[in-house]
């Protein structure tokens, strides 16, 4: 008899715990009672714990998905101007067109992200940092180190000065404001400048948004109460007028102007030098052309030296007060500056030698001579 094997108890399956999803059909539905809400506090609430934990998960996935970057800066900044954004379309996406709240705002979001990281981008490659010395030209480094900078307390002081201006012509629009919603939203304006500083996010459309939450208005109302108060503004600011807040900053701007027409009259003259030089070369007809081409290449870079090292040389001078301090730490960098331009003057005297042997061969004419010419 065969025997019978006893029956394998069968282990008991362990049921699949569903997935967790961040934007689920509980979030489509606190984003219809944000809709159809119209209270301040109850829109609040479900925004603060509901909605937004949604929007955040979202593009945090977004970005990590498809490799969004924000250039040189923090991409949690690009983050949260995506959620601004988001917050912002809130109100266009209706249950009543068939699509889902997930596919409509993650549409958006991702579209969104597309077009900021190609505008930073652009930028990124149009620009050039400081705190990047190796990404600078010669050209860019010569222009950050001729401009003028502005002492830090001195432009605080400008700033505060400035701002308390602006308070004061928030002040004179209300007064002259006589319809109750253009009013609210100046009072609302006047709360975002006072509470500048405790602003989480601080750009145009978080600021529109900051204006509609204080104010109560809807978009539509809050876009026609700007626009009436943006006519009172333009009737008392600017120059000549009532309020003139940027009259320091025309001054800086205009300061820059001259240093830059001087520099370009510099430039016109250094010029003018290298042509002579080259007129001089072009007529030694014994001269070979790589020999001129050598010559005029050195003595370009003795010029562009000799200038770089008067500029240093003089900013060090100004910087130098006359303790003994300052001589011991400067003097010895300054004499360094010092033998640059005498090398350099050296190279152009060394040229004038050689120019005046080719010249020799045709007719006679002194070192002293060729000097002057090349020497401007």
């Amino acid at each position: 008899m065969s025997k019978i094997s006893p029956a394998k108890k069968r282990k008991p399956r362990k049921k699949k715990k569903g997935k967790s999803y961040y934007f689920d059909m509980n979030v489509q539905n606190k984003i219809i009672e944000y809709q159809n809400s119209s209270c301040r506090s109850e829109k609040n609430v479900l925004y603060e714990k509901h909605i937004f934990p949604a929007f955040d998960d979202l593009v945090q996935s977004l970005v990590s998905v498809y490799g969004f970057k924000s250039t040189n800066e923090d991409i949690n900044h690009l983050k949260s101007d995506c959620v601004t954004f988001l917050f912002e379309t809130l109100h266009k996406w209706s249950p009543d067109k068939g699509t889902k709240a997930f596919s409509y705002f993650n549409v958006v979001a991702k579209n969104w992200l597309t077009i900021q990281s190609r505008r930073l981008l652009k930028n990124q490659r149009r620009s050039a940092y400081i705190d990047d010395p190796d990404g600078l030209s010669s050209s860019e480094k010569s222009e950050l180190f001729d401009r003028e900078y502005i002492d830090s307390d001195k432009m605080m002081e400008q700033k505060e000065e400035t701002f308390g201006k602006i308070i004061e012509m928030i002040n004179y629009v209300e007064d002259q404001l006589k319809d109750p919603q253009d009013i609210k939203c100046c009072v609302a304006i006047k709360q975002v400048f006072n509470s500048i500083d405790e602003l989480e996010f601080f750009n145009k459309r978080a600021v529109f948004v900051y204006l509609r939450e204080i104010s109560g208005l809807n978009s539509s109302e809050l876009s026609s109460s700007l626009s009436n108060i943006r006519k009172i503004y333009r009737k008392v600011v600017g120059p000549n007028n009532m309020f003139d807040f940027y009259d320091n900053w025309r001054k800086i701007m205009k300061n820059d102007i001259e240093k830059v027409l001087e520099k370009n009259e510099k430039n016109e003259a250094k010029e003018n030098r290298i042509k002579n030089f080259a007129d001089i070369l072009d007529n030694i007809d014994s001269l070979e052309n790589k020999k001129k081409m050598l010559w005029k290449e050195i003595y370009e870079n003795a010029l562009e030296d000799r200038e770089k090292a008067k500029m240093l040389f003089n900013d060090a001078y100004i910087s130098m007060t006359g303790g003994v301090n300052e001589h011991m730490n400067i003097g010895a960098i300054m004499s360094k500056y010092l033998e640059r331009m005498t090398r350099s003057n050296d190279q152009i005297l060394k040229l004038a030698e050689l120019i005046a042997k080719e010249e020799e061969k045709s007719e006679a004419i002194s070192e002293d001579d060729i000097f002057g010419k090349i020497n401007g």
